[in-house]
């Protein structure tokens, strides 16, 4: 094997360091988030649960590393995930609960007040204060679980 210049041993140890430096790099790297809303039409009211990872939610709140405290701050921060409007009109939040399961997943499930007859507005806050490329799945049903809309969602579409 021929020995290499100096001017080319540079170039390949130059090479070689960008390699390693750009495989460190996309192991640091974070994939977007994916998160469900999956949102139940009732004829009193609006169910909406919420499914996003544990690491998106430590984006929105502190979280306590055994979730003791984690949950209550979620529940009380769960006003501001999303903005439902019927007929141009707020729908009041009514119930907020919250639980942790063994993969990693935060779930939060919403009750909003209001007969959703008319036009429905709703709105993720959170969306927008999720890490870029962060996306979310909703799925509308009616009362009986019928699919009524699918979409996916990112803070700029």
């Amino acid at each position: 094997m021929k020995p290499c210049s100096r001017q080319n041993c540079l170039r390949k140890t130059l090479a070689t360091a960008s390699f390693l430096i750009a495989c460190v790099v996309n192991a640091f790297a974070h994939d977007p988030g994916l998160s469900t809303a999956s949102v139940r039409l009732r004829p009193e009211g609006i169910d909406i649960a919420l499914v996003l990872a544990v690491k998106d939610a430590g984006e929105l709140v502190n979280l306590d590393r055994n979730h003791a405290d984690s949950a209550a701050r979620l529940e009380q921060a769960a006003g501001e995930a999303l903005e439902i409007r019927i007929n141009d009109q707020p729908a009041a939040l009514t119930t907020a609960k919250c639980s942790f399961d063994d993969n990693n997943n935060v779930s939060l499930h919403l009750q909003f007040a209001g007969r959703p007859a008319g036009e429905l507005q709703i709105h993720s806050r959170w969306l927008a204060i999720l890490p870029p490329g962060h996306r979310q799945f909703v799925s509308i049903q009616n009362a009986k679980g019928d699919m009524l809309a699918e979409r996916l969602l990112s803070a700029t579409a």
